[in-house]
């Protein structure tokens, strides 16, 4: 079979229109969804979520190492998750390129600049939260927290290995990230890969200590005031689809990818929504004392339901997405870096 060698990553087309941005809902008011989603992730392939204090580093020979919690036991953070989950919802509710603008940052298109005041936030700010800029800036906490993710049952630790370098963003490359017409290619997004990628050079070399495929891992997510958007927007994000469509024809599973070494082939995950606990109309709770949330009556396919208003046709960006977060990747696929890559 012939191999068709690819870039570790892809990326998803901006959409045609611009977000729509307007003030969010506070936490002083009751209006919307809300409610709690318990949710489990599985390790497809070898991951790490490293701790930062212990950099994988092949110059003074540093193992990047799990993070663990004060029990000496790994967790995922919140942050991790939160900001896996919020670079999908970017995608499939059309949100603002945070940290940069059209004016200073090419790769960012007109009308995509970050959110710069709490008045005027994209979908994607108003779920997760916002944060300004400079002194006296604005800020909104978002309405969804995603908490710690530990382990579900005892999890396997892989043997240290030797994984590819990681490249940062090199902005001065252009031609990498534009079209050949000069607008910006996209959003970035790692593929999955068969195995990892392991160094072959001195130069290259980092060091990782991962844990093993099949580790499981719990968490909540917790919601309050969502549009009926948002929140279907958060559960396709939470969980992508066992059967998405491609373009010439059958269907795709699509994964999610996370922690260090996604180049390198690690970090392939799947998220499964466990339960699902919807707070009461805001009018009702305050009628009765004790007001339980109420479940969907089919939980699988109130899921169902979500992912469909984004994948069941989906649109340019999301049929990208679909490309480069396909589970498991073509089989005569391969990926890595040429060797002259910087």
């Amino acid at each position: 079979m012939a191999t068709d060698l690819h870039l570790p990553y892809g990326f998803v087309q901006y959409p045609s229109s611009s977000p729509q941005r307007r003030s969010p809902r506070g936490h002083d008011t009751f209006a919307g969804r809300s409610g709690l989603i318990e949710c489990e992730l599985e390790a497809l392939s070898p991951f790490l979520v490293m701790d930062t204090e212990k950099r994988a580093d092949s110059n003074t020979g540093n193992v990047g190492q799990f993070m663990r919690s004060d029990k000496n036991g790994p967790v995922i953070p919140g942050t991790s998750l939160k900001g896996m989950v919020r670079s999908l919802f970017e995608v499939l509710v059309p949100s603002c390129v945070g940290l940069h603008d059209h004016s200073t940052n090419p790769l960012v298109p007109n009308g995509f600049d970050t959110c710069y005041h709490r008045s005027n936030l994209c979908p994607a700010c108003n779920t997760f939260g916002y944060m300004g800029r400079g002194r006296g800036s604005s800020v909104h906490r978002g309405n969804v927290n995603i908490g710690e993710a530990r382990p579900a049952g005892s999890v396997s630790r892989g043997r240290q290995v030797q994984i590819v370098g990681q490249f940062g963003p090199n902005p001065q490359k252009s031609d990498r990230y534009n079209n050949p017409d000069g607008s910006p290619k996209g959003r970035k997004f790692y593929y999955h890969q068969h195995e990892l990628n392991k160094a072959t050079t001195k130069k290259e070399k980092k060091y990782a200590k991962w844990l093993a495929p099949g580790a499981t891992f719990r968490f909540t997510v917790g919601f309050q005031n969502l549009t009926d958007r948002a929140l279907s927007g958060l559960v396709a994000a939470l969980s992508l689809p066992d059967e998405a469509p491609l373009p010439g024809g059958g269907t795709t599973a699509v994964r999610h990818k996370i922690g260090y070494g996604k180049a390198a082939g690690l970090g392939s995950v799947e998220i499964r929504i466990q339960s699902v606990g919807l707070d009461p109309d805001p009018e009702e709770r305050y009628r009765q004392f004790g007001a339980a949330r109420e479940t969907p009556s089919d939980t699988d396919a109130w899921v169902q339901d979500c992912q469909d208003e984004f994948f069941e046709n989906p649109s340019p960006p999301v049929q990208d997405l679909i490309e480069v977060l396909r589970y498991p990747p073509p089989a005569d696929r391969m990926y890595a870096y040429p060797n002259d890559w910087d």
